[in-house]
């Protein structure tokens, strides 16, 4: 029983610990507090540093995020939501998109805050805000075809109109994406620009007047382009509901909701994360080959020629003695022992990615501001969140709002120059590393010469050795028959 409670406990405290893991990054941004309507500030509706925190969350980290918010959903989840993507070239404004089959929304949203620099928790209030992805509890397909608001501009003619080749959950998310870098990247030329001061209606109807705000950074400008309008006072008085006739409630919504779900606007995002840090991918060099030195020849041992001995006239003839031969030393050569090398370590050579083209422009605009949660029948006129008046046509600079083809081509016939992506090289690409790290040092091996003299010794020697050899074989064999005998001898008297 005691082992079955230390089970149980043990994996209690395990499943607490994942759980602990998977929240750490949404909790360790910034504490989530209630909004509060007297903090609301029309010029700075977001901070540069947490719009642009393109890795605040991980696919991970997101899934759970949405299986939290979306726990009262019961069909057509964006928590269970999967979809086919398709492959996207790089751009000015994104670092393109590697299509999959069957990616949850989560896996989605990563990878497209990722590849154009947005953070994801800007892209899930955006998903809420615009068509209550998030929460809702039985979401219809609509809001998947609209879901960020792109290019679902004001038209009384035509409300809730958003034009076809951008409908869809990963083409909303990726050309509205690119669409806020677009702003960034060309903040002079819309309609409201940061560091001054910007007049920005309430209402699309002009008659309800406008608010002169200075815009205090990129990332508001960019909201009030894509929304262009700000929240009354009424809309303020009543924070989480409805105002008055003049009242939208887009970037007020965004506001709020940001605030509720991950803290304060005005916090910057941290600058230190927890990462998994990739192992260095160093280049070994190649060992240095050391020339292995040619052992000197030995000199032959030289004899002295003995003189044949002369005869003398005395009659006892004297013999003179042999001479002694004398050999030279044969001195041992020293072998050098080459060094090994050590391999020092070579940073990955780093590709320079490719300028890409500008795409062609078009407008792309939001219709968020007026409806605080569309219903879920197709939209009216009135749940219309109004779309960018500075981004439809752009009057004041003629450019308009950019779009990064996703679909098919455009109905204006604009076509978009595709790029091609220099891909890193791999390891194996460097011709250094492409061998192998190490190689066998290919020394010479020196044998040193001896001597006519000790030859004779060295035979006898051997000789010896081996008569050695074949006394302890025999000893060894003897022992194995005798062994041998007393075993058969055990078995016969058993």
């Amino acid at each position: 029983m005691k082992q079955l409670l230390k089970r149980i406990l043990v994996f209690t405290g395990i499943a607490a610990l994942t759980a602990g893991i998977g929240l750490t990054g949404i909790a360790g941004a910034s504490k989530a507090e209630a909004a509060d309507a007297s903090q609301f500030d029309a010029g700075m509706l977001i901070t540069d540093s947490l719009f642009y925190d393109s890795d605040s969350m991980t696919a991970a980290q997101i899934q759970t995020f949405l299986n939290e918010k979306g726990k009262n959903c019961t069909s057509n989840c964006l928590k269970n939501h999967t979809l086919n993507t398709t492959s996207q070239p790089s751009s000015p404004r994104c670092d393109g998109y590697t299509g999959k089959n069957n990616e949850t929304a989560a896996q989605v949203i990563s990878k497209v805050a990722l590849s154009c620099g947005i953070s994801p928790m800007v892209l899930l209030v955006m998903l809420e805000k615009e068509t209550s992805l998030v929460t809702m509890a039985a979401p219809q397909n609509w809001r998947y075809e609209r879901a960020m608001g792109y290019y679902c501009p004001d038209d009384p003619n035509r409300p809730g109109w958003c034009h076809p080749d951008y409908a869809g959950l990963f083409n909303q998310l990726y050309n509205a994406s690119a669409q806020f870098k677009r702003y960034e990247q060309n903040p002079n030329s819309y309609g409201y620009k940061a560091g001054q001061t910007n007049k920005i209606l309430y209402n699309p109807s002009a008659s309800c007047g406008t608010k002169s705000v200075y815009i205090q950074n990129q990332a508001t400008a960019s909201l009030y382009i894509y929304t262009p309008y700000t929240p009354n006072q009424a809309a303020l008085n009543n924070l989480y509901g409805t105002g008055d006739s003049c009242s939208a409630y887009g970037n007020r919504n965004f506001w709020r909701l940001y605030t509720d779900w991950f803290g304060p606007t005005t916090a910057q995002a941290p600058t230190s994360k927890p990462a998994t840090t990739p192992a260095p991918t160093t280049a070994t060099p190649k060992p240095t080959a050391t020339s292995t030195p040619t052992p000197t020849a030995t000199p032959k041992p030289t004899t002295t020629a003995t003189p044949k001995p002369t005869a003398t006239a005395t009659p006892t003839p004297t013999t003179t003695p042999k001479p002694t031969s004398t050999a030279t030393a044969t001195p041992k050569p020293t072998a050098t022992a080459t060094p090994t090398p050590t391999p020092s370590a070579t940073s990955a050579p780093t590709t320079t990615a490719a300028p890409a083209p500008t795409v062609s422009a078009k407008p792309g605009t939001s219709n968020d501001a007026l409806g605080a949660a569309p219903s879920e029948n197709k939209p009216s006129a009135s749940e219309n969140n109004a779309s960018s008046s500075g981004d439809k046509g752009d009057s004041t600079s003629g450019s308009g709002g950019a779009i990064d083809d996703v679909a098919s081509a455009k109905s204006d016939g604009s076509s978009q120059e595709s790029l091609t992506v220099i891909p890193p090289r791999s390891q194996t690409d460097d011709p250094d590393t492409a061998a192998t790290e190490s190689e066998s040092d290919s020394g010479l091996t020196v044998v040193p010469s001896v001597s006519t003299e000790s030859q004779a010794d060295q035979d006898a020697l051997a000789q010896t050795g081996a008569a050695q050899l074949l006394v302890m074989l025999g000893i060894i064999v003897s022992l194995g028959v005798l062994g041998a005998t007393l075993i058969v001898a055990r078995r016969k008297h058993a």
